[in-house]
C-alpha cells in the first residue's frame, strides 16, 4: 500500500528550484536600488549644478561661488547637526558657498548616503581650483554614485568607470 505524499528527491528539488529563483530575484532588486540611488545622487548634482551655473550667469564677475581657498575641498548643501557631509569628517559644508548658492537653491537637496571605500558620502562635493583676484574661475564638483563593479555610472552626461564623478565648471 503507497502512501501519499511528496518524497524527500522532490521536496529537494522544489527548495532548490525556490531557492534559485529567489536569488535571482534579490539580484535584481539589489541592481534596481542601486540605480534609484544613483538617480536620486544624479538628481541633486543636476541641481547643484544648475544652481553654480544660475550664479555664474548673475554673478557681475562672471565667476563660480568662491569658497575662500583653492585648497579646501567643501560639501554643497547644509548637513546639521556638525556640518560635515561625510562619515568620517573629512568633508565639511562653508558657509560662503550656502549663501552664494541659496538664492538658486531655497532648499539645499539632499540624496541617500552613498558608502564607497567604507566612507559614507551624504552629497557633492566643490574645491574651486583657480582664483584670480579673489573670484574662482575654475571649479570642480564630485560626488559618488552607489555599487562597485565594471558598471557604467552617469556623471551628468559623461559616463565613468568609477563610483566617483567629476563635473567640471570653467
Amino acid at each position: 500500500m503507497r502512501q501519499s505524499g511528496f518524497t524527500l528527491i522532490e521536496l529537494l528539488v522544489v527548495i532548490s528550484i525556490v531557492s534559485l529563483l529567489s536569488s535571482v530575484v534579490l539580484s535584481a532588486v539589489n541592481t534596481a536600488r542601486q540605480k534609484a540611488t544613483n538617480t536620486q545622487v544624479l538628481s541633486v548634482a543636476r541641481e547643484y549644478r544648475n544652481a553654480i551655473e544660475l550664479y555664474r550667469l548673475n554673478s557681475p564677475s562672471g565667476g563660480l561661488p568662491d569658497p575662500g581657498d583653492t585648497v579646501s575641498t567643501y560639501c554643497l548643501g547644509s548637513y546639521p547637526p556638525d556640518g560635515f557631509c561625510t562619515s568620517n569628517s573629512s568633508y565639511w559644508e562653508n558657509s560662503g558657498l550656502k549663501t552664494a548658492l541659496e538664492t538658486y537653491l531655497p532648499t539645499f537637496p539632499t540624496a541617500k548616503p552613498v558608502t564607497y571605500l567604507s566612507e559614507q558620502f551624504y552629497g557633492p562635493l566643490y574645491i574651486c581650483l583657480t582664483r584670480l583676484n579673489g573670484i574662482c574661475t575654475r571649479a570642480n564638483m564630485r560626488w559618488v554614485n552607489e555599487g562597485t563593479g565594471s558598471s557604467n555610472y552617469n556623471c551628468l552626461g559623461n559616463i565613468s568607470a568609477t563610483p566617483w564623478c567629476l563635473y567640471p565648471f570653467q
